[in-house]
């Protein structure tokens, strides 16, 4: 029996993720479909905990992969209704990261606060203005479009009104 457990450790030794970053997503990645789990078996208080505890293992930019998780943690959280929370943690981001804030709000129909982390927002690139109005003209009326329009810097409008 000794030597069996031994055997298995070393195992688990040897196929551990030997790259931090790896690791860090891994868990996240298990974190968020147990909160996706959770929240369809109606279990929403625990899914909402799961996420915070994803939040809580995600790490600073320069990551690799870095975009990709934090998008991921945006639509979980999106996705369950929790725009309150993105608002507060994207509030702890730099402008060009709370873009992807921004677009998993619009992309899950929650346009009101999509729209209160624009207005706060500074001016972004001309793509992420782009991308908003594909995600906008996609699920909501033209009036949300017309409404992002109206908040576009005019130097960017011109990309959006080729979108419209």
């Amino acid at each position: 029996e000794i030597s069996a457990c031994l055997v298995g450790s070393e195992m688990c030794i040897r196929d551990s993720p030997k790259n931090p970053a790896a690791h860090e997503r891994q868990s996240i990645g298990n974190l968020l479909m147990l909160s996706r789990l959770q929240f369809q078996a109606g279990m929403q208080d625990a899914a909402l905990i799961s996420l915070e505890q994803a939040w809580a293992s995600f790490q600073q930019p320069g990551q690799e992969r870095y975009h990709t998780v934090l998008r991921s943690l945006f639509d979980a959280f999106a996705t369950q209704g929790h725009a309150e929370r993105i608002l507060a943690h994207s509030a702890e981001l730099p402008a060009e990261e709370q873009v992807q804030a921004l677009i998993a709000l619009f992309d899950a129909g929650q346009v009101e606060p999509a729209f209160s982390l624009l207005a706060d927002n500074g001016t972004l690139y001309s793509s992420t203005y782009s991308d908003l109005m594909d995600s906008a003209l996609k699920r909501q009326p033209t009036e949300t479009a017309l409404r992002l329009l109206d908040l576009t810097p005019e130097m960017h409008q011109h990309l959006s009104l080729i979108h419209i």
